[in-house]
């Protein structure tokens, strides 16, 4: 019998070349199969057929940032539509939901798919087409307030007077549940999904309400079932197999598990979440259902996904180092350039504009307009990238994702800081806060966690 042969440099070179042939044909056959999907939809435009709204109500914290970018590759992102954050701003939200302009049959007809945002079921319902399909995701509510709580509240060390000047901040999680009730850590769930949504206290009665609702809607998905979620919404929405990218995961360290917490934090979330807990009890039995009345191909689906998933992970850190090199290159510190210019070059390239984005945020290229007004882009050196590097820091800190604070206030701490106004809008910018006018006619930063969603 032979020897088997060693497994030298050149046999590791050839399953190199094997896995990256893979990789490029799993690439090549997602852009085949995109490409069909948009002649079909092409094909119903013609005929003057539209398919239902989907509208995703984003519950925070429920992996709904990779259900996001999973929705971008099936669609396109020009086909979402960010509704916007109820707990930062509902008045904003239903600014967002009132005045697209032409209406939302218009939006369908420019081939308009999916519209996503923490907004609530009661808010959508109100201003949405009749035939919308609604769908949801639900956590396990202990786990969610903790995701909530150590990725948006928590800022241990806080005094009693820094509060006032922190929003919706909290040093423990008893002063966010107890003293400032938080309404983002108190049955957010039920708040999102009961027919009349409000920040104030939850009647009793709400948790049926949202159970009705639930009944009602086109697909529930469970955090915690993550890829099976994405099979059967896929399968739902008559979707073929579709990857998706993790965004907005907090590291390890980032906040304690579930089992680590002490008994009486425990019992303190799940006093302050008896709606939301009865109520995903409820969606884990919908869910069940829907387990049942598979298919026997099922499962092959789910194992399909997490492969393509894992292909498309890679791929897109691929893509994004190369954009970051590139850029690099032809935009070396100190230059400024035409944005057009720029972003042709790299299509041209084969780097896509995400991938392009993503880079340029990377290395604190800023966008501008010159005298002409024609777009720049520039990337700054010396001093002023150092300003700008710290000011983005401060400013990542200071206004984590999924919050909101008067810009006037962070101005002044930002100033106080060290830190130049012009460095902070910048930082602004390159961190995709939005501004809007509050009802006193401040100007206000949010920088939501998703756009359009976030986990």
């Amino acid at each position: 019998m032979p020897s088997p042969m060693p497994f030298d440099a050149s046999r590791e070179q050839e399953l190199a070349d094997i896995t990256a042939i893979t990789h490029e044909l799993n690439r090549r056959a997602r852009e085949c199969q995109g490409e069909l999907d948009r002649i079909e939809a092409g094909q119903d435009k013609a005929l003057g057929r539209y398919p239902p709204l989907v509208a995703f109500v984003h519950i925070p914290k429920t992996a709904g940032a990779a259900v996001a970018t999973m929705f971008t590759t099936a669609y396109t992102r020009k086909a979402m539509c960010d509704t916007g954050n109820y707990i930062s701003s509902p008045e904003k939200v239903r600014t967002k939901l009132t005045r697209r302009p032409g209406g939302w049959e218009r939006w369908q007809r420019q081939g308009g798919r999916v519209a996503i945002g923490h907004t609530p079921y009661g808010s959508f319902r109100d201003h949405l087409p009749s035939d919308t399909r609604y769908i949801t995701f639900l956590r396990e509510p202990v786990d969610r307030v903790l995701s909530h709580y150590y990725r948006h509240v928590h800022l241990p060390g806080m005094s009693e007077a820094e509060q006032g000047n922190r929003g919706e901040r909290a040093s423990s999680l008893e002063q966010a549940l107890v003293r400032m009730r938080l309404p983002q850590l108190r049955n957010l769930c039920t708040r999102f999904l009961c027919s009349h949504p409000t920040l104030e206290d939850l009647p009793s009665s709400a948790v049926e309400e949202a159970k009705e609702n639930l009944r009602k809607f086109a697909f529930v998905g469970i955090q915690e079932r993550f890829d099976e979620s994405v099979v059967l919404l896929q399968r739902t929405l008559g979707l073929r197999v579709v990857p998706y990218l993790h965004r907005h995961v907090s590291g390890a360290s980032a906040r304690p598990s579930v089992d680590a917490i002490s008994e009486r934090e425990r019992t303190l979330i799940e006093e302050c979440n008896q709606l939301d807990i009865e109520l995903y009890a409820f969606s884990r039995e919908l869910f069940q259902q829907a387990l049942a009345d598979t298919d026997e191909a099922f499962g092959s689906d789910v194992e399909r996904l997490r492969s393509v998933a894992h292909s498309a992970r890679k791929e897109h850190a691929a893509t994004v180092e190369a954009a970051r090199e590139w850029l690099h290159h032809e935009l070396p510190a100190g230059s400024t350039e035409s944005m057009r210019s720029v972003v042709a070059r790299a299509e041209a390239a084969g780097l896509t504009r995400a991938a392009i984005t993503e880079a340029r945020k990377e290395l604190l290229v800023k966008k501008g307009k010159d005298e002409q007004g024609k777009r720049r882009f520039t990337r700054p050196s010396g001093a002023s990238l150092t300003a700008l590097r710290d000011a983005k820091e401060w400013l990542e800190q200071e206004l984590p994702a999924g919050t909101s604070e008067s810009r006037a206030s962070l101005i002044e701490r930002g100033k106080a800081a060290g830190h130049p106004t012009e460095a902070l809008n910048t930082a602004r910018k390159l961190l995709s806060v939005t501004k809007v006018k509050g009802p006193d006619g401040q100007w206000v930063w949010s920088r939501e966690g998703a756009s359009p969603a976030a986990q």
